[in-house]
């Protein structure tokens, strides 16, 4: 959904209103199902008594944040922690194994290495062509 809003909404303040709508109405469907199936504990309710404001601190800083970067930054943090969820939810649902998990060290080594020395590339011939100008 979020890549697609991405592409469909190409300014940032109408995808930033685009997703907040989308999330209130899915998050406000959710927490009627989870009051009906009677989800709801002193615990939730302790932690949503703390999370709440904290999340509320949170938007506003984010909304100015979001007024002092461009549409290329705003691009590279969405898709950088879009990459950071979909690694923690496929990580965290591997059945784990001392072998499975030392190939995955060694392929996620390989893998930001060789981006990392892409980049470098990149910004080393970048730099060439500014001396060069």
């Amino acid at each position: 959904m979020t890549v697609y809003t991405l592409e469909a909404v190409q300014d940032k303040k109408k995808f930033r209103n685009t997703m907040t709508m989308l999330w209130v109405v899915l998050n406000s469907w959710n927490l009627f199902n989870q009051h009906q199936n009677g989800a709801f504990t002193n615990e939730l309710n302790s932690a949503l008594l703390i999370g709440l404001p904290l999340a509320g601190i949170g938007f506003y800083f984010g909304m100015r944040f979001l007024e002092k970067i461009n549409r290329e930054q705003f691009l590279r943090i969405v898709y950088v922690v879009l990459l950071l969820i979909g690694a923690n939810m496929l990580l965290s649902n591997i059945p784990w194994t001392p072998d499975t998990k030392f190939a995955s060290i060694v392929a996620a080594v390989i893998v930001i290495g060789g981006y990392a020395m892409s980049v470098f590339k990149k910004r080393k011939n970048n730099f060439t062509k500014l001396q060069v100008n």
